[in-house]
């Protein structure tokens, strides 16, 4: 795995280029233009029509733009909403039919969220028309959903985040359910088994309060998806970043049932790792640790012949709070933490528990990591010694990619897929630092985003302890029938960038192609913001489009924080 990755990073000859283009601010209802608004959180293009919709969940808003000129694209609406926060969007054309869903999260009441079904629009200044009456779900927070192909089916996804009702702890489960376009809108709940979750080995993480609540969660409402995608063939792909897993549906059964598969753990001895932000500056060395991968985002790719899961592998570890939750619960303590209160099994070899005493008691090492404290098999405790196996941080720092071979057991035999990672990017994310990547971008190297008012570089290397470059959104695209990917950083924003080509022997050939980040690192946030250019860039980067044009591809990026929509053409000389 190693040699793929370093392979990968020295292979970069195709001189593939992502260059900056239009960026544009995105009102709010009121039409003003603030940082911080919430006004891009997903997106969805349709490129019959060429229509991105971006919806802006704190804002409470849509913005419709027209990009039949991607180089000067051009916001037509504006729309508000009241029946809820918009949270996830998806838009579908087929030969028969044509809708717009956006759905509409509801966290800390007692009401359900809900998807509107309108009618997709022909061109931008169209008013939006509902297609359906809104139709209730099960979940309080939609957050990713997915057309079949043909856009009879929609599938949803609730993430089942942890809120208050009237002032009281709730651990909402996360739910799938399709909505079936006939002469109503037809829902199906699809159920999630414990059974499933242990077979598959889901790692659970939370089971009840330390402190506030004392209700106990099962393994369902624990569970969190991210987000959906839909294979070719008509598979629902989930990624499970919480509990270290991803999942699959096939939508062609008669009697559904979702899979689950672990994602086990990514080991950092013989690569490198930055762990600290007292180790002066960018600095990743290998230590015999492991991390969770945790993919937050995930998309389906087709290569020589064959079926691929590409993830973006983020990290998260959960921490409640009795003032924001209702409930007191930590799953991470510090490496100076652990090691004052854990200890290792003999599966650690000697001469590693030697290694890891020292550095995790130092700052400048592993001392403010954060790694996992459960005492769980999936986080490595062994109970027979009362001892770890292992230990475990959070996020694999990078991509992965996964082949997807159905057992030949018969013709309808999707549920019995045999997933199999056969690529991971290694250190790439973190050793592009220490090459010769340009100034601009050193300087913001594992950053967090801060305040509005912090210098995007004052909080350089703040990240590295906890999951440091967070790449938090992925997407595909072609290009000369080259496929590629592109990863966003989740923290202060940049797009890493790999071009994927089938080898004989069914093993793809991955290269990182290069890096590329909007902003001045040397302005704050807000006083980049009220600047006329892209001196803000594409903080926490929410969401990852690929156009196809007549004038050829583009990539849009999304940034959360900043309510940007930032695209870049894309070149293959």
């Amino acid at each position: 795995m190693l040699l793929v990755a370093l392979l990968s990073l020295l292979a970069g000859c195709t001189a593939l280029r992502f260059v900056p283009g239009a960026f544009l601010k995105l009102p709010d209802s009121q039409g003003a233009h603030r940082f911080n608004a919430g006004t891009a959180s997903a997106a969805a293009y349709d490129e019959l029509t060429k229509i991105l919709y971006v919806v802006g969940t704190q804002a409470a808003v849509m913005n419709i733009i027209d990009l039949s000129n991607p180089d000067s694209p051009t916001i037509v609406q504006t729309v508000p909403f009241t029946q809820g926060f918009p949270a996830a969007v998806a838009v579908c054309h087929s030969s028969q039919r044509s809708f717009l869903a956006v759905g509409f999260q509801r966290l800390g009441t007692s009401s359900r969220g809900k998807v509107r079904i309108y009618g997709a629009l022909d061109d931008p200044s169209d008013p939006l028309v509902s297609a359906y009456d809104p139709v209730p779900i099960n979940g309080y927070d939609p957050t990713s959903m997915q057309w079949t192909d043909n856009c009879y089916q929609l599938v949803v996804v609730s993430r089942g985040q942890v809120h208050k009702i009237n002032g009281a702890f709730d651990d909402p489960p996360t739910e799938i359910e399709i909505l079936s376009m006939s002469v109503v809108v037809e829902r199906r709940e699809i159920p999630i088994s414990d059974s499933a979750l242990i077979a598959g080995g889901v790692r659970q993480v939370f089971q009840r309060c330390t402190e506030g609540s004392n209700a106990l969660s099962t393994r369902k409402q624990d569970l969190e998806i991210r987000s959906v995608t839909i294979s070719e063939d008509n598979v629902a792909y989930f990624a499970i970043g919480k509990n270290n897993a991803i999942g699959w549906l096939d939508l062609e059964s008669a009697y559904p049932e979702v899979k689950f598969l672990s994602l086990g753990t990514k080991k950092w001895k013989g690569l490198g790792i930055d762990a600290s932000f007292n180790d002066s500056g960018i600095n990743p060395q290998p230590y015999p640790i492991d991390t969770f991968y945790q993919p937050f985002d995930l998309v389906t790719f087709q290569s020589g012949g064959k079926t691929y899961i590409a993830t973006a592998d983020t990290g998260e570890f959960t921490r409640l709070t009795q003032v924001e939750d209702g409930c007191e619960f930590s799953e991470a303590s510090t490496g100076q933490e652990w090691i004052a209160a854990e200890g290792f099994s003999s599966a650690v070899p000697t001469a590693d528990i030697t290694l890891l005493r020292a550095a995790l008691r130092d700052t400048s090492r592993l001392g403010q990591m954060e790694f996992t404290r459960l005492k769980t098999a999936a986080d490595g405790y062994n109970a027979l010694v009362d001892g770890y196996d292992r230990i475990t941080g959070y996020g694999g720092r990078g991509l992965s990619i996964f082949t997807i071979d159905p057992h030949s057991t018969g013709i309808n035999s999707k549920d019995s897929h045999h997933v199999q990672r056969v690529y991971d990017s290694g250190d790439i994310f973190e050793r592009i630092y220490t090459g010769n990547l340009a100034d601009r971008y050193k300087a913001v190297f594992n950053s967090q985003m801060g305040s509005a008012s912090a210098l995007q570089n004052s909080r350089f290397d703040m990240a590295s302890p906890e999951t440091g470059p967070a790449p938090r959104a992925i997407e595909m695209g072609t290009i000369n029938n080259l496929t590629v990917l592109a990863v966003a950083n989740g923290q202060v924003g940049g797009i890493y960038f790999f071009t994927v080509e089938s080898e004989g022997n069914n093993v793809p050939i991955v290269r990182y192609e290069g890096f590329v980040r909007r902003g001045n690192p040397g302005l704050s946030w807000s006083e980049a913001y009220g600047l006329p250019d892209d001196s803000v860039g594409e903080p926490l980067t929410s969401d990852l489009q690929w156009l196809t044009t007549d004038q050829g591809p583009y990539l849009i990026a999304l940034s959360g924080q900043a309510g940007v929509v930032s695209l870049y053409s894309v070149h293959d000389p």
